[in-house]
């Protein structure tokens, strides 16, 4: 059982300057706090080098540093644990789903900007930078990192149980699956409605019948690129001009 207020470390390590922007990088995580619950983040930097990110009862904290030793030049601090002001009921909600969210946004960044090594430490408290300052003295001591934590098991309230709002709000998913789709939302582009695409395809079959050439074009265009109403119409009026025009010419 986790304690009352216990915070996950993710350590990216990189040989090489990364190249990583974190300002950006900070800006992306608030907008996808933004998308989850009622609650609006609240960004704090320490210096320019650490940010956190509270939210509700949690907070995440991303800091970027020089590496401890000649292994590592640079070294990506992302922290899940509770926020300061967090009560005991909200602090443990967050100390139980610290490590699979810290373990998320860890293999997010992971991604983006592939690391040498990843480490996982376990703060017994609320993170700020004066633990991420003696993880990397334990290191530049020689003290062995401390092993990663162990998944925990997080059980769906029973019904009737009380949930803080924040991060947990209810309306928030509580799969891993729908948090990842949160972090990794893509906008697809939209198809155009089962209406509109008949319609197009009404249009470019009119201008197929005007003029084969411009035709044949637009239904190879619709048939691989997708349906697009508003160019099918504006070329089937285009070339009713042109033919009425012609006919008016000869006239």
């Amino acid at each position: 059982m986790p304690g009352l207020r216990q915070s996950i470390v993710a350590q990216l390590c990189y040989r090489t300057d990364p190249q990583l922007n974190l300002a950006h990088l900070v800006s992306d995580l608030e907008r996808a706090c933004r998308r989850c619950g009622e609650v609006a983040p609240v960004v704090r930097w320490d210096c320019d080098d650490i940010a956190f990110i509270d939210k509700g009862p949690a907070r995440i904290l991303v800091g970027l540093t020089e590496g401890p030793n000649a292994d590592s030049d640079t070294c990506l601090f992302v922290s899940m644990g509770p926020a300061p002001t967090a009560g005991a009921t909200e602090a443990r909600w967050v100390t139980r789903r610290a490590d699979s969210l810290c373990r998320l946004l860890a293999d997010r960044i992971n991604r983006r900007f592939p690391a040498s090594d990843v480490l996982f430490h376990t703060v017994p408290a609320v993170i700020e930078a004066d633990q991420i300052d003696q993880i990397l003295n334990d290191q530049e001591e020689g003290k062995d990192a401390a092993p990663p934590p162990s998944p925990f098991h997080t059980p769906r309230p029973t019904q009737g149980a009380r949930r803080p709002a924040g991060l947990f709000h209810p309306a928030v998913p509580d799969t891993m699956e729908e948090v990842r789709e949160a972090l990794y939302t893509i906008d697809a582009p939209e198809l155009p409605a089962l209406k509109m695409r008949v319609a197009a395809y009404a249009f470019n079959l009119a201008v197929l019948a005007l003029w084969l050439p411009l035709g044949a074009a637009l239904m190879a265009q619709s048939a691989i690129r997708g349906e697009v109403p508003a160019m099918a119409a504006r070329a089937s009026s285009i070339t009713s001009l042109g033919v009425a025009l012609s006919q008016v010419a000869w006239v």
